[in-house]
């Protein structure tokens, strides 16, 4: 097989003098325009660069540290990155070290720049070879294996983290698949309350005193906290926003988890982490994140539960006991003597008993379903029909499938718009008497408000499906453009016998099914409200 030739070859240049380090890449881009050179200036910024470049040539001196041992470093981190060394005497013993450390090659420092062309050649080949042996496509093969098992492994411990019924459980598992699959010994999560971000859970590996509560603008948890950007850090003593809990850790990572939190690796080591640590930490800390998302959205609807039960307790005793006092004193007030005003006080009363009744709907069905169920619409909308008064009006329906919901809190739904349409359908002009027969209870059998009101043009409602949900309308006189916003409102009502509560309960439900209603105008003028973002079973 023909090797194909490398173009565009990444070069670092490297050296414990600075001015030779120039040199040499000037001298080596001079002498083969393939290659692309760069002065690195000390072993960290080295380690940043070479995720994007193809060679190393440096001296046996660095800033801080032997270029040998650098060498070796190098080789375990970034193995098909080639090293080449410049020594001041090729020596068999240098050449065995340098080998031994995973040096690809050794060179006379003085032919980086006499001899530049020889040098730049052997950079080209070395790269070549190391691009397109066989030995460099297996391990490419490998690694690609190894990476799929690392994103199986993270797809099954985030399904794992996102069960956790607990903000502890869940940070508990993700620092436990940091330092398993992505080897962050040591690392925490740290989630925000009041204002600081507290350490939920720490690896097994991490000190007793690792990790700390923090500002939001203390250190670089607080910088990633307040950005949503992860970033690495090489040398905690050249950053001036690290404030490490302990001075051991000399490298670190820090990635947002939403805005929930932060999560934070650290090495004793400089220089351990990188862009590809950030990108795999991103991949696990989503399930996080999303789990954190559910369990706080669960919490808040635990403490909303929790308020309407109170409040519903308050409706059904504290306040309806004294009503059912003042409606038995009325009665015996009734048996002494007979006025108009306990007429007017009883009817008081019973609006106020009515209300209490539409508001303890709300304190017991607005909220999240428990225990949503496929519920036919067809069916449901037949029985709904059946257990309101009419008036005479008539229902055409042309709905099929199933939704997810709770029944009882879909039939009030369905209940509250059929009354609506009746209630305020019946103003159209030539119904006058359907509003009396509705508005003001003449609604037995034998009354003749009732027998006007079907012989008038009766009312009618349609329930209807759409792409992502249904519809009630009917041909009435319709709402207002500026009155369709300000209908579910509660209290809000155009009847003098209406609480106001019919279409605020019905918003409330639908909200808390996570659907949306809207009021807006039917193809017969009248009203017509929807509601969409619903799924259908079948």
């Amino acid at each position: 097989m023909t090797r194909r030739a490398v173009t565009g070859i990444d070069v670092l240049c490297a050296d414990g003098d600075d001015e030779f380090a120039a040199a040499v890449a000037t001298a080596l881009s001079r002498a083969e325009d393939t290659l692309e050179t760069a002065v690195v200036p000390d072993r960290r910024r080295a380690l940043a660069a070479l995720d994007d470049a193809d060679c190393l040539v440096c001296g046996r001196e660095l800033p801080g540290g032997d270029g040998v041992e650098f060498a070796r470093r190098v080789d375990e981190r970034f193995p098909g990155v080639p090293v080449v060394l410049l020594v001041e005497g090729v020596s068999e013993g240098v050449v065995l070290e340098a080998v031994e450390a995973g040096v690809a090659d050794c060179l006379p420092r003085s032919a980086a720049i006499e001899r530049a062309d020889v040098v730049a050649a052997r950079v080209r080949d070395l790269v070549d070879r190391r691009r397109w042996s066989p030995t460099a496509i297996g391990r490419e093969v490998s690694d690609r294996a190894a990476l799929e098992r690392q994103l199986r492994a993270l797809h099954g411990a985030g399904a794992e983290i996102q069960g956790a019924d607990s903000i502890e459980a869940a940070c508990r598992l993700t620092v436990d698949a940091a330092a398993s699959l992505l080897e962050f010994d040591i690392c925490t999560v740290m989630v925000h309350e009041d204002g600081l971000l507290v350490p939920k859970a720490v690896s097994a590996d991490a000190p007793a005193d690792g990790a700390r509560p923090m500002r939001t603008d203390q250190g670089l948890a607080g910088e990633t906290f307040r950005s949503g950007e992860g970033r690495t850090v090489d040398d905690t003593a050249d950053c001036d926003v690290a404030d490490p809990a302990r001075a051991s850790y000399r490298s670190g990572l820090s990635v947002p988890v939403g805005d929930r939190g932060v999560f934070q690796a650290v090495h004793t080591e400089p220089g351990e982490f990188d862009s590809d640590d950030i990108e795999r930490a991103e991949l696990l800390l989503q399930h996080t994140e999303n789990a954190l998302e559910r369990i706080a959205r669960q919490r808040r609807l635990e403490r909303q539960n929790e308020r309407l039960n109170r409040f519903a307790s308050v409706l059904s005793h504290d306040l309806r006991s004294p009503l059912t006092v003042a409606d038995g004193r009325i009665e015996l007030a009734r048996a002494e003597c007979d006025s108009e005003h306990l007429g007017l006080a009883a009817d008081a009363i019973a609006r106020m008993e009515t209300l209490i009744d539409e508001l303890l709907v709300v304190a017991n069905e607005g909220h999240a379903p428990d225990d949503p169920e496929p519920v036919s619409l067809p069916a449901l909308v037949n029985r709904c029909w059946h257990t309101v008064e009419t008036a005479g009006s008539t229902l055409e329906t042309d709905i099929e499938g199933r939704v997810r919901a709770d029944r009882s809190q879909l039939a009030r739904v369905f209940e509250n718009l059929f009354r609506n349409a009746v209630e305020h359908g019946s103003t159209r002009p030539g119904s006058e008497t359907r509003r009396d027969a509705v508005e003001h209870g003449s609604t037995s059998p034998g009354s003749n408000a009732r027998r006007n009101a079907v012989e008038h043009d009766p009312l009618e409602i349609t329930v209807g499906r759409l792409p992502d949900g249904f519809y009630v309308a009917d041909d009435g006189p319709g709402i207002p453009p500026d009155e369709r916003d300000r209908v579910f409102e509660p209290g809000h009502s155009t009847s003098e016998d209406g609480t106001g509560y019919g279409l605020w309960i019905v918003e409330e439900i639908v909200t808390a099914h996570g659907w949306t209603v809207d009021a807006t105008e039917s193809s017969a003028g009248g009203a017509r409200f929807e509601i969409t973002g619903v799924e259908f079973v079948d």
